[in-house]
């Protein structure tokens, strides 16, 4: 049925004979401008009018809507409905209300969605500018082009909300064009015509980068995050103390060459196909390095780029070294092979030293300065080999392999050679070679010192993965354990973050890294990164309560999934046989004992599978890794699945379950108790709670505003909960 929409903003006019006015109707009534909602009427004066009506309604329809006690010869009439055709006539009257009628019916249909108006330009400086515009009604969000006025190519931002956007990392005394469009739910306007803005001439204030990743220094190698009370790494926890320390930093893959990918790419290593040591990256995707680097600002690399990745792109100025050579290895220099004798912790900042002296006037760096140590076999400094060895390395409590419930493959990959000598001597080499690193870590603090730049540059410093060293009885990375997937994440940047700031109920990861980048340097994020910026997750911004973690398999360890939580890890892996973990970081941070099979964590594990499904969905994991043959072994009981628990499937049902506007809910109460329905979506957020009495519960929840994914229904009633996953697509 069609609506029709009136608006009566006047007292309706009293029947007065038109005998009694001998004025004319108006002439030249004229649509000047319409929108998808307004329209913008005049008409020729008529002498001796008091005022004027206009009279308007969608063609065909019945009734008319007025506008009264108009007193000039033009009017807006809004609330109009778009994409419409409609009818407008005006008619003048006489100081006595009577009139001689209206004119000729003219008309004219709104737009389906309507260009921004009034586009204006403050708070120019020398690299930024507030763009604004009037924003139309029904336009959800817009889209923003711009380009320096002598170019050709127009630069897109896409989803912007409001009807304003702060456009940073612009040239100093140039002109830009810029235009606008609107989006009004499936349909687009055109764009405005173009505006121009020059920004003030001087130069923009310096804001450098040191990116720092270690490599294989897992999660405790500071006395921030665990390592003993003797290990002193005064520069790099200076990092911290000075700035933020993020407790939970996890990569999407811990390895080597798919946690470089990531921080090149800002994509999972499914998406950038770098999934595992060995494999090659693409030239397809778009690597953050050459954004900064055509933005203008000057790039460098020291260290290890990555196995297979090839040489370093992106780069101005780049430097690696050949293999995990400790000592007097070949070094490439900007595509030349150079010998420079020494260990690699004192020549590596020699070489980030010879970046920074090469950066052009006026122009601001970024370094990925990623080292090579403490990467087996780890041969630390000739001077350093004396330190420690009088102290009591931290031995892992738990250096023996499970007895029960845990995946068969574990067993391919089990430290069956190490003994405590073997353990206690790697740990003293890799302690002995990071305090090389942070001695070298100092002399970059005092380049920039000495050119007042340290609290102007973005100081970051993390590791590429963890390590397992001996707990479990395992050597390695990749596993889904703690030891293995937990890396340090230090930032310091004094106007972003606070000294000694800590952030505990955030987890941050190596996806997030590029998405920061921009936001540090005002870029728009149109190249599709999937993380977050780091300042967004510190401060409030943003969140992420749970987190995707994938494993691509090799000849020994099977392909898995993981999602970790604030308080839990579930690892699923592809076998022929179901298997699982799932472990209580809160109780068991050392991932002992896997409560796969215990039902007090049934509620925590269908969470995590539902959690699992949805984040897969929503990072476009949508390939299901092969299955290999393994399963839990020295299984203690029969997996707990409620899932196939019909008494719960009886008593929570929804409909229909790929739900689009809104579905319904049934409960069946079989204990005549109150219970309370949570709802949380594919990041663990709760999106809706409702509390239910002690009847059957059966409601219709709209879900028109929720995002595409897999959503976890949970009724909670005296200690039990009754789960269901529900999928929403648009």
């Amino acid at each position: 049925m069609q609506k029709v929409y009136t608006l009566f903003i006047f007292a309706l006019v009293p029947l007065i004979s038109f005998s009694q006015c001998s004025l004319p109707a108006p002439t030249g009534l004229k649509v000047n401008n319409v929108s998808n909602c307004t329209a913008n009427l005049s008409w020729n004066e008529v002498p001796g009018a008091a005022f004027y009506q206009v009279e308007y309604r969608v063609t065909g329809a019945s009734t008319w809507s007025f506008s009264n006690n108009i007193v000039s010869t033009s009017t807006t009439i809004t609330s109009l409905i778009s994409n419409t055709p409609y009818q407008f006539a005006v008619a003048s009257f006489c100081p006595n209300n009577s009139s001689a009628g209206f004119s000729g019916i003219l008309s004219k249909s709104t737009k389906k969605c309507s260009s921004p108006a009034n586009l204006t330009a403050t708070n120019v400086t020398s690299s930024s500018v507030l763009l604004s515009w009037t924003q139309p009604c029904n336009a959800g969000e817009f889209t923003l082009e711009y380009k320096r006025i002598t170019d050709s190519k127009w630069t897109a931002v896409n989803g912007i909300s409001g009807n304003s956007y702060q456009l940073g990392a612009l040239a100093s005394s140039t002109t830009y064009s810029w235009q606008v469009k609107a989006i009004c739910g499936s349909t687009k306007s055109m764009f405005t015509l173009g505006s121009n803005f020059t920004t003030v001439s001087g130069t923009a204030p310096r804001k450098n980068v040191l990116f720092i990743v270690l490599d294989d220094a897992r999660y405790d190698m500071s006395t921030l995050t665990g390592a003993p009370s003797w290990f002193l790494t005064p520069n790099i926890n200076r990092i911290a103390n000075e700035g933020v320390d993020f407790k939970i930093m996890i990569p999407a893959t811990s390895q080597c060459s798919p946690s470089r990918a990531t921080y090149y790419t800002g994509l999972y290593p499914h998406v950038n196909g770098v999934v595992k040591n060995g494999s090659k990256l693409s030239n397809q995707f778009t690597l953050v390095q050459q954004i900064l680097h055509d933005n203008g600002y000057y790039t460098g690399f020291v260290g290890k780029y990555g196995q297979f990745l090839g040489t370093p792109k992106g780069f101005d100025w780049w430097a690696t070294s050949d293999g995990d050579i400790y000592v007097n290895p070949d070094y490439t220099i900007n595509g030349k092979d150079t010998l420079i004798p020494g260990h690699i912790t004192d020549v590596y900042p020699q070489l980030a030293k010879r970046f920074l002296n090469s950066v052009p006037a006026g122009k601001s760096f970024v370094l990925f300065y990623f080292h090579r140590a403490p990467h087996d076999p780890t041969i630390p400094r000739p001077q350093d080999t004396s330190l420690y060895t009088n102290e009591v390395m931290p031995f892992p409590s738990d250096f023996q392999f499970y007895t029960v419930n845990y995946p068969s493959y574990y067993a391919n990959i089990e430290w069956n050679r190490a003994d405590s000598d073997t353990v206690n001597n790697l740990m003293l080499r890799t302690y002995q070679c990071i305090k090389g690193v942070d001695d070298n870590v100092d002399s970059l603090f005092t380049w920039l010192q000495a050119k007042n730049w340290m609290d102007s540059t973005l100081i970051i410093c993390t590791s590429d993965n963890g390590y397992l060293i001996g707990e479990h009885k395992l050597d390695g990375k990749v596993l889904g354990l703690e030891q293995s997937i937990r890396v340090p994440l230090f930032i310091r940047y004094p106007q972003w973050f606070s000294p000694n700031t800590v952030i505990t109920d955030e987890i941050a990861s190596n996806i997030d890294i590029a998405p920061t980048l921009l936001d540090y340097y005002n870029i728009p994020d149109t190249f599709g990164f999937q993380g977050i910026s780091l300042r967004q997750l510190a401060n409030g911004e943003a969140q992420r309560k749970s987190f995707l973690y994938e494993y691509a398999g090799d000849p020994l360890i099977a392909a898995f999934r993981g999602v970790r939580t604030l308080t839990g890890m579930y690892i699923k892996s592809y076998c022929n046989q179901t298997t699982e973990e799932y472990y209580d970081l809160t109780n068991d941070p050392q991932n002992n004992t896997n409560q796969i099979y215990n039902s007090a964590y049934s509620t925590s594990i269908s969470q995590c599978r539902a959690l699992l499904d949805s984040l897969r969905t929503v990072y476009g994991d949508t390939k299901t890794p092969a299955s290999r043959n393994c399963n839990i072994a020295h299984s203690s009981q029969k997996l707990y699945d409620p899932e196939n628990d019909n008494e719960q499937e009886n008593q929570l049902k929804m409909a229909p379950n790929l739900a689009s506007a809104s579905f319904e809910i049934y409960f069946r109460n079989l204990n005549q108790q109150p219970a309370t329905l949570r709802i949380f979506d594919c990041m663990n957020q709760e999106i809706t709670t409702r509390e239910i009495g002690s009847d059957d519960y059966l409601d219709e929840i709209d879900c028109s505003s929720w995002s595409t994914g897999v959503y976890l229904v949970r009724i909670e009633q005296g200690g039990v909960s009754f789960l269901g996953k529900l999928v929403v697509q648009r």
